[in-house]
């Protein structure tokens, strides 16, 4: 088995904590994937793969073409019953860190900054450690797809709800978000507010994790 660690903001992990939030996807990269040239098996970099695309529509592995003609399989490097467990921005205690059973770790999610902490700054999630994490789970669900080809079952299950009206779709602990009137619409304006303008239009292949 084998740990995947990700990055998620303090909205996302509002989302994961209450449960509206069981899944993220990512652009494909070269930690989530095994790339392989065909038939040799020998290693390459997933930039370097041009014209992707998924010949069994399962998810599960992608095929391509480098730029010199050879044949690509793009696989992935996680399983269903590995564990992702998410880095937030975090601190500890001097004892926790000398000994993981005693101390406290507090995380900038849960709100302001606790008054025992008033003279230290907030830890950055690239340097959680695994121990520290507070989000960890199964990993139920990986696969390859196209941005644009998610449902609304799974936008509701990345963290989208409907609130108050029924065309008001929106990432409500997400601010400077405006609500959309599908719940599609509004994970591109999330997306695009994570990734940059014009994100969601590239479309890019992304991996879908789910737990």
């Amino acid at each position: 088995m084998s740990d995947l660690g990700l990055l998620l903001s303090a909205p996302m992990v509002r989302a994961a904590l209450d449960g509206s939030k069981r899944m993220t996807r990512r652009a494909l990269q070269d930690r989530f994937v095994c790339v392989a040239v065909a038939p040799y098996g020998s290693r390459m970099r997933v930039k370097n793969v041009d014209s992707l695309h998924d010949p069994d529509g399962t998810g599960q592995r992608l095929v391509g073409r480098t730029k010199d003609g050879r044949e690509v399989v793009v696989t992935h490097r996680y399983a269903p019953g590995d564990t992702v467990w998410f880095r937030e921005t975090w601190w500890a205690s001097p004892d926790v860190l000398a000994d993981r059973d005693r101390g406290t770790v507090a995380y900038r999610a849960d709100g302001e900054m606790p008054l025992h902490m008033a003279d230290e700054r907030w830890r950055s999630p690239i340097y959680m450690p695994r121990w520290a994490a507070r989000l960890v789970f199964p990993l139920t669900t990986m696969r390859f797809e196209r941005l644009q080809d998610i449902s609304d079952a799974d936008c509701v299950a990345e963290g989208v709800i409907q609130a108050p009206r029924p065309d008001n779709w929106c990432f409500v602990p997400y601010a400077g978000i405006d609500p959309q009137s599908t719940p599609r619409a509004a994970y591109a304006a999330l997306w695009d507010s994570i990734n940059g303008l014009g994100a969601w239009a590239a479309n890019p292949w992304v991996v879908v994790f789910g737990w």
